[in-house]
């Protein structure tokens, strides 16, 4: 994997919250329109997410530790990306999604959802 990361000033348990909850993808996620799935994510679970190409892609939730703040997925079959936060301290993390080594592009759109997760979990819009 290739770890991008994002120190963010805010709890992480509101950053993982961000992460693990559905319905906050859109907001955050760069390349995800929409959601069909469960509110929160749970290990083994599955859904739907739109991609901005338009297409809906089945995902699988493969990886998952509550307590380490860690999940992976597979997206269409394929393994995707990592989410994990890393606490720093009363009111401050480290949000980092890894990119599949074979993905290097995607890089791209990781770093603006970093942006974009920090903005959320900020209040900074």
């Amino acid at each position: 994997m290739i770890d991008v990361s994002r120190n963010i000033e805010a709890p992480a348990e509101r950053v993982w919250a961000l992460l693990v909850e559905t319905r906050h993808w859109p907001e955050w996620g760069a390349s995800i329109r929409n959601v069909d799935g469960p509110d929160r994510l749970a290990p083994g679970a599955t859904g739907r997410v739109r991609t901005i190409l338009g297409p809906w892609l089945e995902f699988e939730i493969t990886e998952y530790d509550e307590a380490e703040r860690y999940w992976g997925w597979r997206v269409a079959g394929v393994r995707s990306t990592t989410h994990r936060v890393v606490d720093r301290g009363p009111g401050a993390c480290t949000a980092v999604i890894g990119v599949p080594r074979w993905a290097p592009p995607y890089v791209a759109p990781v770093w603006l959802s970093l942006r974009r997760l920090e903005r959320l979990a900020t209040n900074k819009h």
